[in-house]
């Protein structure tokens, strides 16, 4: 039987210096800074992160009042922390400014030991930034939420334009927001619409543009965000200091529309006194301008369809109540002619015809001679006319034109069967003078066949036409005269130049 050799019983002390090595090793892996203080705030433990942070040396704090080490804590947020704790003897969490490094946080775990207290710590900054853009991104949603939600319903100008100025001048908390509208030259600034905190509104009131500065608006037109802290030591406004303080804006924020090539309007923020405009700011006036200009189109697209609808509405019942007054005159026979179903037919071509030129011109309106031409050119040769004009610039209505025309048509009509057109040697004269609002037109006929006053009895459809009916669209009847030499008649028409 072999004896069992003999082993050394293990060093208690040995072991616990592997132990504190190993704890020390553990905490320097940590990532996060630690230290330990006994009641008298004396540093007991400190690991490496800790040292880097309060660029100490451990061996040379260990022993040593925290707060003779670390510059600037005496009087901190970090002391404060750390004393509630000591007095409490419970676990705390806190995010708090550096002393040692401005503009960063620290989070802090204080917890309470036998001997004393335990902190470990780390730089927060980064999270707090990241979800400070977080909350202000969600915020800025909300907001472009409101606005969206505010201005759909919204179908006036001035509406949407006292709304929008209310919701950014709230938000950026500013003396006065506003709306203004720049004239085709350049020169001047009208202020649309705005809204104000104490209530007083320059909605209305126009400024000349360029002395606001030359910088300043040379920065609009190309399309710039004006943000200027303050108006008299900015270098865009150092020449216009006099005008921007008169409108009580010492800082101004500006954001341009540019259509074309051209400054059309800009949205205006205005402070009274110094203020930094902060990226945040101008994100939020862009969104803001970007939707009122949308708003604006909307509403001035749907107001303008509304009036197109209106007057199509008038103009077709007008047209319709044409139509059925030639078809009862040309075809109250109970029987209906051949002649009489193409009289109807060139009556509505006439009409027809009168349409085109209106078209032409948008329905706003149409020249004189344009209507006069066309009402008369399927009765004239164009390689050998018989029909002449002459006649200043005049334009007519809608209503007026398609009057006009229908007489000048029943006139060719009548020239060509019993007139100076139905003979080779005939011709015509359509002639016009252009006085205070009055077009003062004159068909005057030569060359044709003796001409005899109709029966009394006798009046067609072309008749009442020239003397009553164009006494409702044109004010006063034609004046016809059957001269034995040809046909004269005059027509009074309301026009402009």
């Amino acid at each position: 039987m072999h004896d069992l050799p003999q082993l050394d019983a293990p060093d208690p002390g040995a072991a616990a210096g592997d132990l504190e090595r190993r704890v020390a090793e553990i905490m320097d892996g940590l990532g996060e800074g630690f230290v330990a203080f006994d009641f008298g705030w004396r540093v007991t433990y400190c690991n490496r992160a800790a040292e880097a942070h309060f660029g100490i040396v451990r061996e040379a704090v260990l022993g040593q009042v925290i707060w003779d080490v670390i510059p600037n804590a005496p009087q901190g947020e970090l002391r404060r922390f750390l004393e509630d704790v000591m007095q409490a003897r419970r676990q705390l969490e806190a995010e708090v400014p550096s002393d040692i490094f401005p503009g960063r946080w620290i989070g802090f775990r204080a917890f309470p030991l036998e001997s004393g207290l335990g902190v470990n710590f780390r730089d927060v900054t980064e999270q707090r930034e990241h979800a400070a853009r977080l909350t202000e991104l969600e915020r800025r949603r909300a907001f472009q939420l409101e606005v969206a939600d505010t201005l759909r319903p919204l179908s006036e100008p001035d509406e949407i334009l006292s709304a929008a100025a209310r919701l950014l001048g709230e938000r950026l908390g500013v003396a006065r927001v506003g709306y203004a509208e720049v004239s085709e030259d350049g020169q001047r600034m009208t202020v649309s619409g705005d809204w104000s905190p104490a209530g007083a509104r320059v909605a209305g009131r126009s400024f000349s543009l360029p002395a606001f500065g030359a910088r300043a608006v040379a920065a609009l037109q190309a399309g710039e965000v004006l943000a200027i802290g303050d108006v008299t030591r900015d270098p865009r406004s150092a020449d216009s200091v006099a005008a921007w303080l008169a409108v009580g804006a010492r800082a101004i924020l500006d954001v341009p529309l540019v259509r074309g090539g051209r400054l059309d309007a800009f949205v205006f923020a205005a402070a009274p006194e110094p203020r930094e405009w902060s990226a945040e700011d101008v994100a939020v006036a862009e969104d803001v301008a970007g939707r009122t200009w949308s708003a604006l189109v909307r509403a001035r697209a749907e107001a303008r369809q509304r009036l197109l609808i209106n007057e199509l509405n008038h103009r077709v019942k007008n047209t319709l109540a044409t139509v059925q007054s030639i078809a009862r005159q040309t075809l109250r026979e109970a029987v209906v002619t051949r002649e009489a179903r193409e009289r109807f037919n060139d009556r509505l071509l006439a009409l027809s015809a009168a349409h085109n030129v209106l078209t032409r011109g948008k329905w706003e309106g149409a020249e004189l001679s344009d209507i006069a031409r066309e009402a008369v050119r399927p009765y004239d040769d164009p390689q050998a006319p018989r029909i002449a004009f002459d006649g200043p610039h005049a334009r007519l209505e809608p209503n007026a034109s398609l009057a006009v025309s229908m007489a000048l048509h029943e006139l060719a009509t009548n020239a060509v069967k019993h007139g100076a057109l139905s003979t080779p040697d005939g011709h015509v004269t359509v002639g016009w003078t252009f006085a205070q609002g009055i077009a003062d037109l004159v068909w005057r006929e030569a060359g044709g066949p003796p001409v005899a006053p109709p029966a009394p009895d006798g009046k067609g459809f072309g008749s009442r036409l020239l003397t009553q009916g164009l006494a409702t669209e044109l004010g006063a009847p034609a004046q016809l005269d059957f001269r034995p030499a040809g046909v004269v008649c005059r027509l009074l028409i309301p026009a402009s130049v």
